[in-house]
């Protein structure tokens, strides 16, 4: 538990700084689509590791598209919060 919450700080810091130092050179924040990817991930394995942990089982179909579905939310919050998201390729 005490890991999931200092995860939880360590990716909103990230997500900060980002954005602070975005605003700070007056430009949008960027991520590239493999770091959404990233963050979407380690945060929706993070729900399930507290789903785990009061006993709460999933089959595999339903966290593949829990995956996706996460994803694609956490995606559209990244953008309404104002970060641009870029193509792997756009970022080099």
């Amino acid at each position: 538990m005490l890991r999931n919450l200092l995860f939880a700080a360590m990716l909103t810091a990230l997500v900060q700084a980002l954005a602070n130092d975005a605003l700070a050179n007056d430009i949008k924040p960027r991520l590239t689509e493999a770091q959404v990817w990233n963050l979407s991930n380690r945060q929706y394995e993070m729900l399930l590791d507290g789903a785990r942990q009061r006993g709460w089982t999933f089959p595999a179909d339903q966290i593949k598209h829990g995956y996706i579905r996460h994803h694609e939310e956490f995606r559209l919050r990244l953008l309404n919060e104002g970060y641009g998201i870029v193509s792997d390729t756009a970022a080099l």
